[in-house]
């Protein structure tokens, strides 16, 4: 990481303290802050610097890691707790932290779908159709009157 032209007032102490807050699951809005400048500066800065870059996505997938950590912990550490949260309050942090990595990470926290795709069998289908299919019989006695127009005025006739 010595490598960085970050200006003397910024490396190394304020990076270590930026990819700390990463590692710790924070948003990048704190990391920025930590790192002592706004958040299109540090997306600046990280297109600038690959391995700056790599170093925060790195520190980000472990924060990931410590948030889903979190969630398992999460009625352990609220016994040991100075003020414990209700049972509700546990229910509904415990679902936006699931939904904050499901969201953040689809790939690995995120729910599985599974979808099926099946084929009718068509060809079945017109058979099993064509045998419940009853012939309709018209009766012989049955006619259908041709009518003329009396007015003789029919436009197609």
């Amino acid at each position: 990481m010595g490598d960085l032209p970050f200006s003397n007032n910024q490396f190394p102490e304020n990076m270590e303290a930026a990819l700390e807050a990463a590692a710790e699951g924070k948003p990048w809005r704190k990391v920025a802050e930590v790192f002592g400048c706004s958040i299109r500066q540090l997306f600046s800065n990280m297109l600038k610097y690959p391995p700056f870059s790599q170093a925060l996505h790195r520190a980000r997938e472990l924060g990931y890691e410590l948030r889903a950590d979190q969630v398992n912990t999460l009625v352990e550490d609220n016994q040991v707790a100075e003020s414990p949260l209700s049972p509700d309050l546990l229910r509904i942090k415990a679902d936006c932290m699931k939904w904050y990595l499901a969201v953040s990470k689809p790939s690995k926290f995120g729910q599985r779908q599974t979808i099926a795709i099946e084929r009718p069998d068509v060809a079945g289908a017109l058979a099993d159709a064509r045998a419940r299919a009853r012939p309709i019989m018209v009766p012989a006695t049955h006619y259908i009157e041709d009518k003329a127009d009396p007015a003789g005025d029919d436009p197609f006739g």
